[in-house]
């Protein structure tokens, strides 16, 4: 007599995929149209109380902005994970970590940071493992891969000319992505993390291909700030990378007689808004801080004080906060 077996594990791994599937896709339309200012909101709360070891209220704030966006930034859940792990709080590691998969974290990203290193060799390390193989497989059904691919070889050519040394070539790159950035806002969206996905390398915890010519381009933030914003808005753009738009934008404008310009229009029709975050000088105060908070209240961007804080927490405990081009 013939005895059939059943594989329940992988019969509930499969259930489990096809339900977490079907979800994604019902939350995927309602959540596009969510404030994602809301979300920032909640993630800067969460990060101050984070620093100044208040963890029911960081957690509190994590899971608000978690449950009510569908899509998140994966460094945002890639932190939340850590305070996890560091309050030991395991049903938080696996869930912010799943959360931070569905949106194209891979696994591997977990051994990038000594602070998961605590959970290796238990029980714990292999059910994220699992759960996040399983949630990527999910992310990876939904993702346009054709498109991602696309603008990493747009990314690709703009590295390519100017280690070459060819600025005509260079500035015509650049101008013909910031075109297809502004084509692609009014059909799809910003091509950015929420877009492209992030891409493979995890010490980036994001997608900066379209913004590297971005930044290389004359006026961007005068000429397309509306739309910007709006992506800003929606998701497609973190408020730090619209704020370091408008911060090259105001770099370029004090050197503008020196430098090839990428855009013909750039200080003659258009004029550049100047605006200021102190993102990359911090550390000390200056005589614009002032001028910084005010703008980083109103673009969704935490305190100068609390980037202070991360710092010392990072020294201090290990805390991974930096990813990719940017100083936190």
């Amino acid at each position: 007599m013939e005895i059939h077996t059943i594989d329940y594990f992988s019969y509930f791994s499969d259930m489990v995929k096809k339900y977490l599937l079907i979800i994604a896709l019902l939350l995927q339309n309602i959540c596009s149209a969510k404030d994602y200012l809301d979300y920032h909101a909640y993630i800067n709360k969460a990060e101050t109380y984070l620093v100044d070891n208040k963890i029911d209220s960081c957690f509190y704030y994590y899971d608000k902005a978690f449950a009510e966006f569908d899509f998140v930034f994966v460094k945002d859940a890639f932190i939340a994970a850590q305070a996890g792990i560091k309050h030991n709080d395991a049903r938080r590691v696996v869930q912010y970590l799943i959360k931070g998969a569905l949106n194209g974290m891979r696994a591997d990203c977990i051994n990038t940071c000594v602070i998961f290193d605590a959970m290796k060799e238990t029980a714990l390390y292999v059910k994220v493992r699992l759960g996040m193989d399983s949630a990527y497989d999910i992310y990876s059904r939904t993702h346009d891969t054709k498109l991602a691919n696309e603008w990493a070889q747009r990314f690709s050519l703009d590295l390519d000319a100017k280690d070459n040394g060819s600025t005509t070539e260079h500035k015509g790159i650049v101008a013909d992505n910031a075109k297809a950035v502004k084509e692609l806002m009014k059909i799809k969206g910003f091509p950015g993390e929420k877009i492209l996905g992030p891409i493979d390398d995890c010490r980036d915890m994001g997608n900066y291909h379209a913004m590297i010519s971005l930044l290389e381009y004359d006026c961007g933030v005068a000429e397309m700030h509306d739309q910007l914003w709006e992506a800003v808005k929606r998701g497609e753009l973190h408020p730090r990378d619209f704020a370091a738009l408008c911060e090259a934008e105001k770099d370029m404008e004090q050197h503008k007689d020196t430098r090839a310009v990428a855009n013909p229009a750039c200080y003659t029709k258009l004029q550049p808004r100047g605006l200021y975050f102190q993102l990359n000088d911090f550390k000390k105060n200056n005589a614009k801080t002032g001028e910084a908070e005010k703008n980083r209240v109103t673009h969704g961007i935490c305190t100068i004080d609390t980037d202070r804080k991360k710092v010392a927490l990072a020294e201090r405990e290990d805390y991974k906060f930096k990813f990719g081009r940017w100083p936190m």
